[in-house]
């Protein structure tokens, strides 16, 4: 019969089974409830076969293959010449003549993202740049050779969703998570996006635990029968992901293939036989009542991690104020009087200060004594009784509360940390986490074990995997590779259920793009803040060449993103992502740098810290351009010899037994000429010497920081670079600098000397005329004056200010001025650090406790005053002569004091542009040698 136009199928008598037989029959008819059939091989034996044991099916539809992707079970048809649809049954005949024959309901169809001009459009640029990306020592252009074989894109696969710009799929997951590797509340937010999304992103700061969410999510997928590929750059990341689930008994189920050679390896080596897995079977009604029981727990378990949030975060806080009150006692030495000697009230809270102060304050400006009715007020809300008594002693007074105040909020802080420590352990929070991570475990082993019921698999070869994906795929779930190999490791089209993209920061799109045909859903996990991929200038210009030509979106530029980078440029606030917050590697000092300048404060900090540690020091060397670039003048092949004699001689030698482990020190540099002469200094030793970018990923108890360079460029001052470098260190930074020590604000390692010094304590301001900004006294104190500013009657007197609180608030958001920060209504005696400098009119100005400049601009990192900014109300300083004699005193005091400042007339325009060409200026001038007396802080 003819295979093309009918369809026959005759049940097997054994089998039970339908079965294709229409290019075997000769000849058939219906008789009634019975059908005669002749076979082509022996045409003259008739059979009769009941009529419900043959099914006959005629004029089927063709299928048109251009452009579509035939799947039968989820698994590519590799080769369909004509595809038959008999409505019920399809029918599949392959190039080489193949035939079989399915249910409709194994047969699915896709089109191809090809079909999009746009998604063309992309995938072109990308193919069109591949044989100039990854080319290997013998001239090969593995890439390019995997592009030419790309004719189809599935509609299904991430690739489509990305080339297309498509929006990103919700899915629905209505069963509680598992999270049998341990979670905090981030990673469990993560693990949660990942898998209800078609595409996400794992923000992963240095060491908040990103393996443990990527097996999390392995764990998720593979309880509910997914498959999952685990990729990176280096097959570091992915051996760290093999290993933690060797660690924990889940070895058997990955493969971890890549490169050929890793093939090789597999098969040949590392085919794990299935362990003996019967004590992981349980009844369907123990598993129910495991289920049961994490939902139990989940919901207590979310607010408890909540509380441990919460109080980790107040512990930071609180080595924060205990800084800032070792300043204040440093530079406050007046009388001290306590609230007893003229308040009912004899011991304030820190709040109740707050409130008093900018009361204290208008009530004092507007009158020279205080009215009945400020009496009552005075005497009601603070118990204030000796009115005379903080009318005469304001300063005394004002600068008592002060001390009073980190006193009282470190009292306040301490308590609330000491309750929540106790809810914690009231509630069990440590026993509900074992028990949550010990339910997940039994869930995933379950399933584990329903998958290995049969208790043995099949043996696979490098040669014979592909041809029986299908098997070794039930067998293996889990596939680790390179990004730029794993589609080398599946069957053509193969789409995983999940594919997780790690230290995706380093992945360049033409290889991700690659890794995300082979998906159905992905997960991004890396961070923007750390080094990107490097992409060489020859590259960049062909890259640039091509792009330009190519009439696509800027989110797809090459030399300008990293996958991770340019997923959040496409899709903008649309991306679903999950910034893990919570880490667990580095001393809270050296991980604070990183938190405050890069990460917004939103890092929570889990580790310890010791009083009696010194987590930062700089050294500095003697002066003299000690830097030299290489014999060949390469830009990149600078050097500095006295650097790495400061390191050898005035670190490691001058403190033998501190590093006498010298295999826990690394020596890391911008440069790589720099960690080519250190070795030759350190032969001898186990220290670890790499360039920044190698030593991503990695740690060490001590990092030594070489800047190499006389004077700071942008190479060396790279934000990511920066952040990289000091988050390498789990228990000590040392930074060795040239003389000048850096400190120009609106650098990263400006900022960064700002940081240490500011919180070695000894040294930090010696040599600056103005006092460090008490920043959290003055943060809660600028809120309260804002409060009292929107709910005040008068508010025109506060109008022009609020505006020019808005205009800071803006251009402070902006990158280049990130380090800044503002504060309003500060005192001049609180900015002032010796008044001996002043003449007597100078000084009782500046002394008023009510002397202040509107806004006070600072950095963050030490937080040393920038700049004030006055803004002039037009109709009270035109023709006030006594205002006018006390801008001028201020300004005087100011000069006296080397802090710049702005005046803004209210009637006047541009306030955006003076402030930005003042904060511009400071940041000019402040690249001067910067010199610190001492050569260790």
């Amino acid at each position: 019969m003819d295979i093309y136009t009918e369809l026959v199928l005759v049940k097997n008598s054994k089998t039970k089974k339908f079965e294709d037989k229409t290019d075997e029959i000769n000849y058939l008819k219906y008789l009634q409830d019975k059908v005669e059939v002749t076979y082509i091989k022996n045409p003259n034996r008739v059979y009769s076969y009941n009529s419900l044991n043959i099914i006959i099916f005629e004029s089927p539809k063709k299928v048109d293959l251009n452009q579509l992707i035939v799947y039968v079970s989820g698994f590519l048809v590799r080769e369909p010449s004509i595809v038959l649809d008999f409505g019920e049954y399809i029918k599949i005949i392959e190039v080489k003549g193949k035939t079989e024959v399915y249910h409709k309901s194994k047969v699915a169809y896709e089109n191809s993202c090809l079909n999009s001009k746009q998604a063309k459009a992309v995938f072109e640029y990308f193919k069109k740049l591949s044989p100039y990306i990854s080319v290997t020592e013998d001239g090969r252009t593995a890439l390019f050779d995997l592009y030419k074989k790309i004719t189809k894109i599935s509609e299904n696969s991430v690739l489509s969703t990305y080339l297309s710009g498509k929006s990103i799929k919700k899915h629905t997951y209505n069963n509680t998570k598992i999270f049998p590797f341990g979670f905090n509340l981030s990673q469990k937010k993560a693990v949660n996006t990942a898998l209800e999304n078609s595409i996400s992103v794992i923000e992963g700061p240095p060491g908040t635990g990103k393996t443990q969410a990527i097996l999390n999510i392995i764990g998720n997928a593979v309880c509910r029968g997914k498959t999952v590929a685990v990729v990176s750059g280096n097959n570091s990341a992915t051996a760290n992901v093999q290993e933690k689930l060797e660690k924990n008994g889940y070895g058997f189920i990955t493969a971890l293939l890549g490169k050929y050679d890793n093939k090789v390896d597999f098969f040949e080596n590392k085919q794990a036989d299935i362990p003996d897995l019967k004590e992981w079977n349980v009844e369907a009604l123990e598993e129910k009542n495991l289920y049961e029981k994490l939902q139990d727990i989940d919901k207590d378990l979310d607010d408890l991690l909540k509380k441990q949030n919460e109080m980790l975060k107040l512990k930071e806080e609180l080595s924060k104020f205990k800084v800032e009150q070792k300043y204040f006692e440093a530079y406050f030495n007046d009388e001290y009087i306590t609230t007893s000697q003229y308040s009912l009230f004899r011991k304030w809270s820190s709040d109740l200060i707050l409130n008093f102060m900018p009361y204290f304050e208008r009530l004092m400006l507007r009158n020279n004594y205080i009215k009945l009715l400020s009496r009552i007020v005075l005497f009601v809300d603070y118990g204030i009784y000796k009115f005379k008594y903080i009318s005469e002693n304001q300063n005394i007074v004002i600068a008592s509360l002060k001390r009073d105040y980190y006193n009282r909020i470190i009292e306040k802080t301490e308590q609330k940390i000491a309750s929540l420590e106790s809810d914690l352990k009231n509630r069990s929070y440590e026993k509900l986490m074992e028990q949550f991570i010990d339910i997940s475990s039994k869930i995933f082993k379950i399933s584990i074990q329903k998958r290995y019921s049969k208790g043995s698999r099949s043996k696979y070869t490098v040669k014979s995997f592909k041809y029986n994906f299908k098997e070794f795929i039930k067998d293996y779930p889990v596939i680790l590779s390179t990004t730029n190999s794993i589609m080398t490791c599946i069957s053509e089209n193969y789409l995983f259920d999940y594919l997780i993209i790690d230290e995706a920061s380093q992945v360049d799109l033409v290889t991700a793009s690659l890794a995300l045909a082979c998906c159905k859903n992905v997960v991004i996990v890396g961070d923007v803040k750390q080094l990107p991929q490097i992409v060489p200038s020859n590259i960049k210009k062909i890259s640039d060449d091509i792009f330009h030509g190519s009439n696509i979106g800027e989110a797809y530029n090459y030399s300008k993103y990293s996958i991770i980078a340019s997923l959040m440029n496409l899709y903008k606030a649309d991306l679903p992502v999950t910034l893990l917050s919570e880490h667990y590697r580095c001393h809270p000092q050296i991980i604070g740098f990183c938190n405050e300048k890069f990460y917004n404060n939103q890092l929570v900090i889990m580790t310890e810290k010791n009083e009696n540690e010194v987590p930062l020091k700089i050294y500095k060397t003697v002066p003299g351009n000690h830097a030299r670039k290489d014999r060949y003048g390469n830009e990149k092949g600078w050097y500095n010899l006295r650097q790495i004699e400061v390191i050898r001689d005035e670190i490691i030698n001058a403190d033998k037994d501190k590093y006498d482990d010298s295999s826990k020190v690394g020596i890391i540099c911008p440069y790589r000429k720099q960690v080519t002469e250190a070795n030759k200094y350190f032969e001898k030793t186990k220290i670890e010497i790499d360039t920044v970018h190698k030593f991503q990923g990695r740690e060490k108890d001590t990092i030594i920081f070489s800047t190499v360079v006389n004077d700071i460029n942008p190479f060396v001052d790279d934000e990511n670079l920066i952040n990289v470098a000091v988050s390498r260190a789990v228990k000590e930074f040392i930074m060795v600098t040239s003389n000048k020590l850096f400190k120009q604000h609106g650098t990263n390692i400006g900022d960064l000397t700002r940081y240490i010094q500011y919180n070695s304590l000894e040294d930090a301001v010696i040599d600056s005329p103005k006092v460090s900004v008490f920043d959290l006294l003055y943060s809660e104190y600028s809120e309260k004056l804002l409060q009292i500013m929107a709910s005040s009657k008068h508010i025109s007197e506060y109008k022009s200010e609020n505006l020019m609180y808005s205009v800071i608030e803006e251009v402070l958001s902006y990158p280049e001025y990130i380090s800044f920060k503002c504060v309003i209504h500060i005192p001049l005696n609180s900015i002032v650090k010796d008044f001996t400098k002043l003449d007597y009119e100078q000084r009782k100005f500046a002394e008023n406790p009510w002397t202040h400049v509107d806004f006070l601009i600072f950095n963050k990192l030490d937080k040393e005053p920038v700049l004030a900014v006055e803004v002039d109300g037009y109709e009270y300083h035109r023709n006030n002569k006594d205002q006018i004699s006390r801008d001028k005193i201020k300004d005087k005091i100011l000069q006296q004091i080397k802090l710049p400042i702005l005046r803004v007339a209210t009637n006047e325009s541009g306030e955006k542009k003076k402030l930005i060409e003042m904060l511009d200026m400071i940041i000019e001038e402040s690249g001067g040698d910067g010199n610190n007396k001492d050569n260790e802080i």
